[in-house]
């Protein structure tokens, strides 16, 4: 792949990746795995024995690693790869083949159910492996090398793969994997935004996994992170995690989508009031929401209306989003008509400011 040169007020010259090469492919065991997870969900007596090994294999690995694990299926060369994530990442002491294999059975037995019933034959069938948007991702893949500036020995994704999933299988959102020279990326096909943001997980965890941070910083850092991210969304209190992913969310929303500041009172006011007694309704058996609803005193949407601050302040304010909005301005400005400053070298000089 070629590389551009950047250089550096030092002298020092660092080669800045080029915007990588968009592929989409088909994966069976992507697809698979999320039949299984919906299947797992809905219960079919039919699909009885895969539930239950389903069930068995996620006491030991959480629905991230089982997809890690799916993409095997049609990889087994990344098999070491996967094993050494999920330990490093997953806080998991040991992975053993067995595991692997146990899993990977399962799908394969699930395939050949599916054979036999006939069913989601859409979802396993060829997706559109050429779709109108790949300029409208690929424009904005450039938009963010240029942004991040990404170094050569940093992120070594020199091709995004895009597996186009169902929405009935995995929603709106997605996930992505990265090994190698290759950031896979699951998500509906037209999901432009999704597919950038998981390709960025290839850019930015690999930076701020060089941070040297001590304990009372990562204690300053989750402070400040929003508790939908630590609590609802898993990210628990793991500072460098809860990090990466601000940043990505951050620039995916103000730089890349040019929204200005990030989710603000006025925003989650405006998606309050526009909520219905039935959406209200729907929220509120969720065991977190109706625990935090009794907190408030709130009953009724009316209430909730009322409220809407005050839950806000509590649940939703980020302020390490803010911080990082702020870091992200200054960055903008750093660089100078001789040299240009990339992300990487910016951040782990200057990440201080936002606990400071």
């Amino acid at each position: 792949m070629d590389t551009k040169h950047e250089q550096l007020s030092s002298g020092a010259e660092k080669e800045v990746m080029q915007v990588p090469e968009v592929e989409y492919q088909r994966r069976e065991g992507i697809a698979l795995h999320h039949i299984l997870e919906k299947i797992s969900t809905e219960g079919d007596d039919r699909y009885t024995e895969v539930i239950e090994s389903y069930q068995s294999i996620s006491a030991d690995f959480d629905a991230e690693s089982l997809g890690w694990i799916s993409l095997i299926y049609d990889n087994p060369e990344i098999t070491d790869q996967i094993i050494s994530d999920i330990q490093k990442h997953k806080g998991a002491e040991s992975v053993t083949v067995a595991q692997i294999k146990y899993y990977l059975n399962t799908l394969g037995k699930l395939e050949e159910l599916l054979t036999e019933t006939g069913e989601y034959a859409d979802y396993l069938g060829d997706p559109d492996l050429d779709p109108e948007n790949r300029t409208e991702l690929e424009g904005k893949l450039a938009k963010t090398v240029d942004f991040f500036q990404p170094q050569v020995g940093t992120t070594s994704a020199s091709r995004v793969v895009v597996i186009p999933t169902s929405r009935e299988l995995i929603g709106e959102s997605g996930w992505g994997y990265a090994t190698g020279d290759t950031a896979y990326v699951i998500s509906p096909i037209d999901k432009t935004d999704n597919q950038t943001h998981e390709f960025l997980h290839a850019v930015v965890n690999p930076i701020v996994e060089k941070m040297d941070i001590s304990g009372d910083e990562e204690r300053q850092v989750v402070e400040l992170a929003s508790s939908r991210l630590v609590e609802d969304e898993g990210y628990g209190e793991h500072a460098q995690s809860l990090l990466g992913e601000t940043l990505i969310r951050v620039y995916c929303r103000r730089i890349l989508g040019e929204v200005d500041g990030y989710f603000s009172l006025g925003e989650f006011q405006e998606v309050v009031d526009r909520l219905s007694d039935e959406r209200f309704a729907e929220i509120s058996t969720d065991e977190k929401m109706k625990k935090r609803m009794q907190g408030l005193d709130v009953a009724t949407l009316d209430d909730f209306k009322a409220k809407a601050r005050e839950y806000y302040d509590l649940y939703e304010k980020n302020d390490l989003a803010q911080k990082i909005i702020i870091l992200y301005k200054e960055y903008q400005t750093s660089g100078t008509e001789e040299s240009t400053v990339n992300f990487e070298d910016y951040f782990l000089a200057n990440w201080h400011k936002i606990i400071d």
